[in-house]
């Protein structure tokens, strides 16, 4: 979930009520495949079943139903400070951005564009 979610980070679950879920808002669920506790945002809806996907990733994780998902990432603590993943309209562009797989291309660019600006100087 790199850029907003990074190794180390110490999250805040909550829970939250059936049909409160959203697109654009992270959450932490055990992935159906695997069993393994995974942190992505949702990115598309069906029904009570959720499209989730990793930001910085190519690969979706299919449709989850509700019965998977422990709650939502409602605060992320970095370096002793802590700030939200509760995006709004942010968190909806986000979504779109990751389900067509452009959002892994807009941080290599950005990361690409820092290193030959700080170059530069």
């Amino acid at each position: 979930m790199s850029p907003f979610i990074k190794d180390g980070d110490i999250l805040t679950i909550s829970p939250f009520n059936n049909g409160s879920l959203g697109l654009g808002q992270t959450i932490a669920f055990v992935h159906p495949t695997n069993g393994r506790l995974t942190i992505h945002r949702i990115i598309g809806r069906s029904k009570n079943r959720y499209l989730l996907k990793g930001d910085n990733i190519f690969g979706i994780d299919g449709l989850v139903s509700q019965e998977y998902i422990l709650g939502v990432v409602s605060y992320v603590e970095r370096n002793d400070k802590s700030f939200t993943l509760n995006l709004g309209w942010v968190g909806i562009i986000i979504a779109f951005c990751s389900r067509i797989n452009i959002f892994p291309f807009i941080l290599w660019s950005w990361r690409w564009g820092k290193r030959f600006l700080y170059r530069q100087k």
